[in-house]
C-alpha cells in the first residue's frame, strides 16, 4: 500500500480534475465515493485504476493493482460527500456502440436528460429489470459524474452505455415514447414485443418533436389522481416494469 502524504501528489491533483465533466471526457476515467458505491460498482463490473483509503479506514477494499493510504486531511479536502466514508476509487468510464446494445431486448433511449438524480435512478430500473442498455441522446447529463453514479447506486456499470447524436434506427425494434400526445395511448393498452426501445424524454420538454415523429408507437400513463406529470425517473420505472411483466409474465 502506497501512502499518500501531500496534497500535491500526482492521484490526488487527476482526483480533483475529474470533479469536471471535460476531464473524465478525455481521461476516460471517473470517481466512485464510499464503501458500498465502489464495491457494488466492482461487483457490477466497473474496472478500477486506483483505491485510495483514509488513513483510519477499516472496511472492506475490493482488489486492486494500485491502493494508496490517504492522510486523513488530504483525503477529506479531496472527497466530494461531506462525511466521508473513507474509501474512494478511480474506474474506467467506458461507452459502448448503440449498435452493440441490439440484443432484442429493452434499450432505454434518454432524451436531454438533464438531472443527475433522474439519470441515475434511470440506470438504476433499468439494471433491475434486465435491460440490455441505455442510450443517451446528446444533451444529457454525464452517466459518469459522481452524482449520477451515487444514484445509480453502482447500476451504471452494469449496464453498457451508448452516446448519440440524434434518434438511434435499430432493425427489428420497436420504439415506444412516453409523452402526453393526441396520438398517445395509454400505457396499459399498449403491446410491447421483446425488442423495444423505450423513450424517456427531458424533465422540462418531454421528448424532443423530431423524436416523437420517428417514434412508432406512443403511450401515456394513466393519471387519474388529476396530477400534470410524473417525474421521468417515475415514468420510466413504471413503463419499464410495464415492459417486463408483458414479456416475461403474459
Amino acid at each position: 500500500m502506497i501512502e499518500i502524504i501531500s496534497a500535491e501528489n500526482r492521484i490526488i491533483k487527476h482526483i480533483r480534475k475529474l470533479s469536471g465533466h471535460l476531464w473524465r471526457a478525455k481521461s476516460g476515467e471517473t470517481v466512485l465515493e464510499g464503501e458500498r458505491i465502489v464495491n457494488d460498482s466492482v461487483a457490477y463490473g466497473a474496472k478500477l485504476e486506483a483505491v485510495l483509503v483514509r488513513e483510519d479506514y477499516t472496511g472492506r477494499i475490493p482488489a486492486c493493482d494500485r491502493i494508496y493510504k490517504v492522510k486523513t486531511g488530504i483525503f477529506d479536502a479531496v472527497a466530494e460527500t461531506k462525511t466521508p466514508q473513507g474509501i474512494m476509487a478511480v474506474c474506467k468510464a467506458t461507452y459502448e456502440s448503440v449498435e452493440a446494445l441490439a440484443r432484442g431486448n429493452l434499450i432505454i433511449l434518454c432524451d436531454r436528460i438533464q438531472d443527475p438524480g433522474n439519470l441515475g435512478t434511470i440506470f438504476r430500473t433499468a439494471h433491475a429489470v434486465g435491460a440490455d442498455g441505455v442510450v443517451l441522446i446528446k444533451g444529457c447529463t454525464d452517466p459518469f459524474a459522481p452524482k449520477t453514479v451515487r444514484s445509480s447506486m453502482g447500476s451504471v456499470f452494469a449496464l453498457p452505455i451508448a452516446l448519440a447524436d440524434d434518434f438511434p434506427t435499430l432493425p427489428g425494434y420497436t420504439t415506444f415514447c412516453g409523452m402526453l400526445s393526441e396520438k398517445a395511448v395509454p400505457l396499459y393498452g399498449a403491446s410491447f414485443p421483446k425488442a423495444t426501445m423505450l423513450v424517456l424524454g427531458n424533465e422540462a420538454g418531454g421528448v424532443s418533436r423530431s423524436i416523437y415523429e420517428k417514434a412508432d408507437k406512443h403511450i401515456l400513463i394513466p393519471m387519474p389522481g388529476g396530477a400534470e406529470s410524473l417525474n421521468v425517473a417515475a415514468a420510466g420505472a413504471v413503463m419499464m416494469y410495464e415492459y417486463y411483466r408483458q414479456v416475461h409474465y403474459v
